[in-house]
């Protein structure tokens, strides 16, 4: 391509000399040519690359560009984790904030099986609560909290991007250029033209002028990584979805207590005690074990069997139990019931 080829391109497609294609055709960047009876408002489509390759040119951070990528992307991750849904939902936040008056109606019933104190609306009993609710019932419970981590995601991903968008748009508008996505910008015939005729460079090639034009223009828009958190997310969040989910595992909950009331409350007793001396999660050595090799962990508790969830681990083998309260504790203060080596497969 000759030195001055794109600006007399230009200059003859404005004079009616060449049609879009001869136009589109002088730079393999142009994506497309969209002609207008006013040719001067014809658009180019112009390709810079990557998202990543244009906003490096027009100055962002590697953190802003990541940033970008996160809450424009289903591969960006999670900005409102599950984890984040967990720890919201044992300090009484989050879950609890979205919650609509029947749901809320229907955990009060159910800590009236499950809790030994009266149902408040504050952050600690609600923490406490949370953390019974998940012994007692497990799958219902993680089933909540994931849901509310999607719906809550989705809806700070799209808020995130939302202001994003209109800061990068209100960057390019500055310089009469369109962002398009993807690395693509575009731009009037006429924009170009008179960007040619005013840096006085002829035989510049478009891609170049286009980074003249960022160099003249360093961008101000970037701090995005505290974008999506101070959003107003709350607007692109599906409360009456999210409810609906919750509403069907609480109905699953409370089918399971009225069958059995009397079964509840025995459970609910069990992991109490059981939990007071055996935290949920913790690996500890057999008591009794004379060889010291083998751990035990509560796992968790199964109401529909009354049972405790208990995994034991000798050096890289491990497997899951299901025992009453009586076995868990013959486990382990009377060993010789049981015979580990064969019951563990050690």
């Amino acid at each position: 391509m000759g030195r001055f080829d794109s600006f007399v391109a230009l200059k003859n497609f404005l004079e009616g000399k060449i049609d879009r294609w001869a136009l589109q055709d002088i730079d393999k960047r142009i994506n497309q040519v969209s002609s207008s009876n006013d040719l001067p408002s014809s658009k180019i489509y112009y390709d810079m690359g990557s998202d990543e390759d244009l906003f490096k040119l027009v100055g962002l951070s590697e953190e802003d560009i990541w940033t970008y990528r996160s809450v424009s992307s289903i591969y960006g991750g999670d900005i409102y984790s599950e984890e984040s849904s967990h720890e919201d939902f044992n300090s009484g936040y989050g879950f609890w904030d979205d919650l609509d008056e029947d749901n809320f109606d229907k955990l009060k019933m159910i800590s009236q099986y499950i809790m030994k104190e009266p149902f408040e609306v504050d952050n600690d009993f609600l923490g406490r609560f949370a953390e019974t609710l998940y012994k007692v019932f497990p799958k219902q419970t993680l089933s909540m909290i994931r849901d509310y981590a999607y719906e809550r995601d989705g809806a700070m991903r799209k808020s995130g991007e939302e202001i994003i968008q209109k800061d990068i748009q209100d960057y390019f508008d500055e310089s009469n250029i369109t962002y398009n996505g993807n690395g693509v910008i575009s731009f009037t015939v006429k924009t170009l033209y008179d960007k040619y005729l005013e840096m006085a460079t002829p035989h510049y090639s478009i891609y170049r002028v286009l980074r003249e034009i960022f160099e003249e223009n360093p961008t101000d828009m970037g701090n995005w990584s505290d974008a999506a958190w101070e959003s107003d997310w709350s607007e692109n969040f599906d409360k009456e979805g999210f409810n609906r989910s919750v509403e069907r595992e609480l109905d699953s909950i409370i089918e399971n207590l009225e069958d059995d009331e009397g079964s509840a409350k025995k459970f609910v007793e069990m992991i109490l005690r059981v939990s007071a001396k055996h935290p949920q999660g913790d690996w500890k050595i057999l008591p009794k074990d004379a060889t010291k090799t083998v751990d035990y962990q509560v796992r968790g508790f199964d109401y529909p069997t009354q049972t405790i969830i208990v995994k034991l681990r000798k050096d890289l083998k491990q497997k899951e139990f299901k025992m009453t309260e009586e076995n868990f504790n013959n486990l382990l203060y009377q060993p010789e019931l049981f015979k580990i080596g064969e019951l563990h497969g050690f």
